[in-house]
């Protein structure tokens, strides 16, 4: 399926915009996050973890594990996957790789 070609268009603002609510809302998460996390643990989790401080190393150690997992695996996916979309949609610095694969092959012919 072909994407919409915004390099002439007025519309590159949305991405910078997108970016930009993807950044903020993602620190937002965080504080969202905290505020559930002390309110679990003060509502139901109190009862089978009584001491608090042992719920935050577990919460942290938890948190650390997903990091490993989101580095080690989930962003090499990510990256793939982004770097295909960019290559295969008209992206002009595949153009330009176009252009220079064809130029090199017309070197090579000449020699």
């Amino acid at each position: 399926m072909r994407q919409i070609d915004v390099r002439n268009s007025g519309l590159r603002f949305v991405g910078g915009l997108i970016s930009l609510t993807k950044s903020t809302m993602f620190l937002f998460s965080i504080l969202l996050w905290g505020i559930t996390i002390f309110g679990l643990y003060q509502v139901t989790l109190h009862e089978y973890i009584p001491n608090f401080w042992v719920f935050v190393l577990l919460i942290v150690s938890l948190f650390l594990a997903l990091m490993v997992v989101q580095y080690k695996v989930l962003t090499p996916l990510e990256l793939a996957f982004t770097a295909r979309q960019s290559y295969i949609h008209d992206n002009p610095i595949a153009d330009e790789l176009r252009v220079i694969r064809r130029e090199i092959e017309g070197l090579r012919k000449r020699d």
